[in-house]
């Protein structure tokens, strides 16, 4: 039997060995030739330093247009100013043209509930009513009634500013003759005065015309005596009450 010498140096043994020297050898240099002496290595730059040192809320961040062109600029300022541009507006008629006869007249009275309400005499917009007048209702009343007549809406204004001003009462009257109101507080009364002669050729003074508040229709007799209360208001008839237009400021 051949020992391991002998097989080693068997031809065939030799050939096999030859040629894989030779494939060693050939892998080497084509590696060297299609790749180089070596292997080049790359650098993997740090992302740390690609992020914020900080993280910025929503309310941080700033824009920065200073790269941009005078075209880029103009071009965002007329594309803003072109969404911003009022639509096409529709005239009232055309608005009204659209209408039902039923929505134009709901249209209507929510108009005319917020408009001030203006006199039936021409006096202009009528003063709003107090929620604690005692007459809530008194414009509609004066727009109904075929009696009424402007010296009943100007007693009212006139109540009705007194109100506001923290003088309150709900009655007064205007005289035919001088065309004041008479506001009918439960503290006052106007007297009128004149004088006769007596028998005895003396001279004597009396009440000749008392206007006052109902609760203080007993008092007339103390009046004309000078023994009324000391809260009660003697005021003279002349002096008293007020003239509507100026204290109204109505033309």
């Amino acid at each position: 039997m051949k020992n391991l010498v002998d097989f080693i140096r068997e031809p065939i043994m030799i050939g096999s060995v030859v040629i894989a020297v030779l494939i060693v050898i050939g892998a080497y240099l084509g590696s060297h030739y299609y790749y180089g002496d070596g292997v080049e290595m790359l650098e993997i730059p740090d992302t740390s330093a690609l992020a914020p040192s900080q993280p910025q809320s929503e309310t941080q961040l700033e824009l920065d247009f200073d790269g941009l062109t005078t075209e880029q600029s103009e071009s965002k300022e007329t594309q803003l100013e072109s969404a911003l541009a009022p639509q096409e507006e529709i005239s009232v008629e055309e608005f009204l043209a659209e209408l039902s006869d039923e929505e134009k007249q709901t249209l209507a009275e929510e108009v005319a509930d917020k408009l001030p309400r203006e006199s039936v005499f021409g006096l202009g917009p009528l003063p709003d009513i107090p929620p604690d007048f005692p007459r809530q209702h008194v414009w509609d009343s004066l727009e109904r009634s075929s009696l009424a007549r402007i010296g009943h809406e100007l007693i009212n204004r006139v109540l009705i500013k007194y109100w506001n001003q923290g003088k309150k009462t709900g009655a007064g009257v205007r005289s035919g003759k001088n065309g004041r109101v008479y506001p009918l507080f439960k503290d006052t009364v106007y007297v009128k005065w004149a004088e006769d002669e007596n028998e005895d050729g003396s001279i004597y003074r009396y009440v000749s015309r008392y206007l006052c508040h109902g609760s203080l229709a007993d008092y007339e007799e103390s009046v004309e005596n000078g023994t009324q209360p000391s809260w009660l208001k003697v005021v003279p008839y002349e002096d008293g009450g007020v003239d509507p237009y100026s204290f109204l400021d109505l033309p």
